[in-house]
């Protein structure tokens, strides 16, 4: 996989994100993308994935960094409300979800939003780490967002995968796209 240069703008809290996590996912873990220039390098995408571990964040988002893209979360909220980690996801632009209240419908449309400027969403359409040892369903429609885009955002696609892991603990993360339009 060849690393892109970041073309969209990114904040303070990326910057020490990038500067802390890269570093050491890269001493910790080995990786291997699978299909990963599948994800675009501009103009809005979904990006959902299979929530098997609570690294799963932190692995995805250094694929998606190293391939030029700011990712934007879609989180449960109660991440947002330790003062500290809620004002540093706020200001990394992750998008908190009031998971089952009138409010979710605010993340859908800050998700849609995101997309139609030329955001990188992430979703988990579980909603939270998945039990099953099939990693299917995946519940919802994580495309959803991107079809109720205006025209212009509405050529952007949504790239599905599950992360996987081999006996050796290797993290993988196979992408495939989907639903793309044109």
């Amino acid at each position: 996989m060849r690393i892109r240069k970041h073309q969209e703008p990114r904040g303070w809290a990326v910057h020490v994100a990038a500067g802390i996590l890269r570093p050491a996912l890269v001493a910790a873990t080995r990786r291997q993308w699978l299909d990963a220039e599948k994800i675009p390098a501009e103009g809005g995408c979904v990006i959902a994935l299979n929530h098997v571990s609570h690294v799963d964040p932190l692995m995805s988002a250094h694929l998606v960094h190293n391939l030029g893209r700011v990712p934007l979360y879609l989180a449960k909220s109660g991440l947002f409300r330790n003062r500290a980690l809620g004002g540093f996801l706020t200001a990394a632009g992750q998008i908190p979800v009031e998971r089952l209240s009138a409010d979710a419908v605010g993340a859908y449309d800050a998700a849609v939003r995101a997309i139609e400027t030329g955001g990188c969403v992430v979703v988990y359409p579980e909603g939270t780490i998945t039990r099953d040892p099939d990693l299917w369903p995946m519940r919802g429609s994580p495309a959803l967002p991107a079809s109720r885009s205006p025209r212009d955002a509405r050529s952007s696609r949504w790239v599905s995968g599950a992360p996987r892991t081999s006996s050796r603990r290797t993290p993988r993360v196979p992408t495939s796209s989907r639903g793309a339009r044109s």
